[in-house]
């Protein structure tokens, strides 16, 4: 005779667990013909280069800024674009006057040129106008239109990026603006989500021209994920200017996207390496500003002025203070904080995940008092996590309620649906200026 014989003994495993969202994965949307497709995940550089993207591809670059923050995320996903934009940008002279000297650099490729013009005597706009734009249109890679008032530069290659250095710097002499069309990035965004709807949370660009960035955002706000853009738009610190690109997202009271200001360079991707830096942090234990970005040029000539009518915007910007290379101040366009966005979101996917959860793991709930406790339990727990991470404050705790079971009405019994759940936390926010008033005496 056997144990068995006397004690029968059947144990049933209750491990399993709903996929999880992640809240730390960015995916980098860019136009490319390397790979077919259209979502892939990766884990460093090597793998990048390794699928055929070359070196200087902004896709590597972008992974760059990403995987050289600290922390920085486990992985990044490449989506892939497959309608082709045309990069266009307008430059618009302002400067006329005898002396006054244009310069910054043209980057295609690897291959960086150097422009420079000195605005001869009896200059006019226009003069200015044309010898820019044959300094431009020398420059391999690139053709340049002489529009009397302006000159438009395009790439000749479909996809292609150049990069702008130097030229945003002065907006009172010389005017920037990307004007590339949208050639359909909803829809390309929609393709790579229809393949891989929940295994990335942050956005990236390539290409960040006004409309792509307003038909990306549109596009973010309907989901719980968050898009950081950059622009170097000149308008965007003119006080007067509404109808810029940071002003049209403030309009929009959009809450998912947040965009950055790059004075010094068009390709900074500050915004990717932004998300590079806080991702790996848990959601909302980490507030967005004051923030230093490996391998981002921070915007030196950037002057106060032109920083208050940013954040007027609701706008960020990467700036120094005492020395010290920081992000300000971590907003959305609709000036909610980045943090906060993506605690939310965070806690929201966690308490859903929990409660189906312990659906999946139990023969069943019962619809009883005691059964109701369980499922507040559940919440009163996720709510303690997000204490731990900083998302929530101690004090005053966090309250959930439920109703007693001889209050529920026989509908909501019969169709076995728990009603009225309701919970109160108080966000443990973060400081980010801090008034001082002190008395000295003798």
């Amino acid at each position: 005779m056997s144990l068995e014989d006397i004690v029968t003994v059947a144990i049933t495993a209750q491990t399993t667990t709903p996929s999880r969202l992640g809240f730390g994965t960015p995916l980098i949307a860019r136009y490319h013909t390397a790979i077919s497709s259209l979502v892939r995940a990766y884990k460093n550089l090597t793998a990048i280069t390794d699928d055929g993207f070359p070196a200087a591809d902004p896709a590597v670059l972008m992974a760059t800024k990403i995987f050289s923050q600290n922390p920085k995320p486990a992985s990044l996903k490449i989506g892939k674009r497959t309608s082709a934009f045309t990069q266009t940008i307008d430059l618009t002279p302002i400067n006329a006057t005898e002396g006054y000297v244009y310069a910054g650099s043209v980057v295609v490729g690897a291959t960086t040129t150097a422009i420079s013009y000195t605005v001869p005597a009896a200059a006019t706009v226009a003069s200015v106008v044309t010898a820019l734009t044959a300094l431009f249109d020398a420059v391999s890679g690139i053709s340049a239109t002489d529009n009397t008032t302006k000159l438009t530069v395009a790439t000749d290659v479909a996809g292609d990026l150049v990069d702008y250095v130097g030229w945003s710097e002065f907006p009172d002499d010389m005017s920037f603006k990307d004007v590339t069309a949208d050639p359909g990035i909803a829809a390309d965004l929609t393709a790579i989500e229809t393949v891989d709807p929940t295994g990335w949370y942050a956005l990236f660009l390539d290409s960040n021209s006004e409309a792509e960035i307003l038909a990306t955002a549109a596009w973010v706000e309907a989901r719980k994920k968050i898009f950081l853009t950059n622009t170097s738009d000149t308008d965007v610190v003119d006080n007067v200017s509404t109808t810029d690109v940071m002003s049209d997202l403030q309009s929009f009271a959009y809450s998912r996207t947040s965009i950055m200001y790059s004075q010094v360079r068009l390709l900074n991707w500050s915004g990717a390496a932004w998300g590079g830096k806080q991702l790996p942090t848990d959601p909302g234990s980490s507030t967005w500003a004051y923030k230093t970005l490996a391998g981002v040029q921070v915007d030196g000539k950037l002057t106060g002025g032109q920083a208050s009518v940013i954040e007027s915007k609701g706008g960020n910007h990467y700036t120094v203070i005492a020395g010290v290379n920081v992000t300000r101040y971590g907003v959305m366009a609709s000036g909610e904080y980045i943090d906060i966005v993506r605690g939310i979101d965070w806690l929201d996917q966690r308490i859903k995940e929990r409660i189906f959860g312990v659906l999946i793991n139990n023969a069943k709930i019962p619809f009883t008092d005691l059964g109701v406790d369980v499922m507040r339990n559940e919440i009163i727990a996720q709510l303690q996590q997000a204490i731990a991470v900083g998302l929530l404050a101690a004090e005053p705790a966090p309250v959930v309620t439920a109703p007693k079971v001889a209050d529920i009405s026989a509908a909501d019994k019969a169709s076995r649906c728990l009603p009225d759940v309701f919970f109160q936390g108080t966000l443990a926010g973060a400081i980010h200026k801090i008034e001082i008033a002190g008395v000295l005496s003798v």
